[in-house]
């Protein structure tokens, strides 16, 4: 008579490729995967912080004068 196994899984190899397929490129869709590919494929890649933002029209012509308070010299003053 000889063994057998108690259960035949035949699990449907190809049905669980193709979700997982969908799977991944809905994650690539979510979190904008071609968007980042294509920026790290740029021939001149620059930071944020290297772009200089536009100037606002409703301070053209106003001359500004910065002041830098670190954060825990701002805590100082308000204690």
């Amino acid at each position: 008579m000889g063994c057998r196994p108690a259960y035949q899984i035949n699990p449907p190899l190809d049905q669980m490729s193709a979700a997982i397929e969908r799977r991944q490129q809905a994650v690539r869709a979510a979190f904008h995967a071609d968007l980042f590919l294509m920026a790290t494929q740029l021939d001149e890649v620059r930071s944020a912080t290297e772009i200089p933002p536009p100037p606002s029209p409703a301070l053209d012509g106003l001359r500004l004068q910065p002041e830098y308070v670190w954060p825990m010299a701002a805590m100082q003053s308000t204690a």
